[in-house]
């Protein structure tokens, strides 16, 4: 992004702006939506041409993260910075395959936040895995994952804890 003062027109709507916080939701869209690209040349955008700012971050942050492929090539040029982006990591695959289906997405962010913990990327993989694992044991439907939510309150709390532990 660049500094106020650079001349940019973003940098001179900064003032105005409210500060940006990291949305899981989002970043979610933003994964499907990149696996569901053509193989092929990257996908290329002038970040100047991206009008909403929250948009924009979201795709430095996927990028920054290492869950996506690509990269944005800085720009002084009135054109802009471009975004290059084809397409998901493996550690990208892994978390957008856990979090894929809307119903473990939304029993993630229920237990995550229903606990006072943190809609945290390492914390949601942790969760939706547990859930997917219980699923697994349990059948269909919300399984028993008594043990399992217990494991990952524990962890919402910042308590270290070992599921092999009794």
């Amino acid at each position: 992004m660049r500094q106020a003062g650079s001349g940019g027109k973003r940098a001179d709507c900064h003032a105005t702006l409210k500060p940006m916080k990291r949305d899981l939701d989002l970043v979610r869209q933003l994964l499907l939506q990149i696996e569901g690209m053509p193989a092929g040349p990257p996908a290329q955008y002038r970040a100047s041409e991206i009008e909403d700012p929250v948009l924009l971050a979201h795709f430095e942050l996927v990028l920054a993260s290492g869950l996506v492929n690509g990269k944005i090539s800085r720009s002084q040029s009135s054109r802009g910075d471009v975004i290059s982006i084809s397409g998901l990591t493996w550690e990208g695959h892994e978390w957008i395959e856990m979090v894929r289906s809307q119903s473990v997405w939304n029993e993630t962010k229920s237990l995550l936040l229903g606990t006072g913990g943190a809609l945290t990327y390492e914390l949601t993989k942790a969760a939706a895995s547990r859930i997917l694992r219980a699923r697994l044991d349990g059948g269909e439907g919300r399984a028993d994952v008594s043990r399992e939510t217990a494991i990952v309150k524990r962890e919402g709390a910042g308590w270290d804890s070992n599921p092999r532990d009794p």
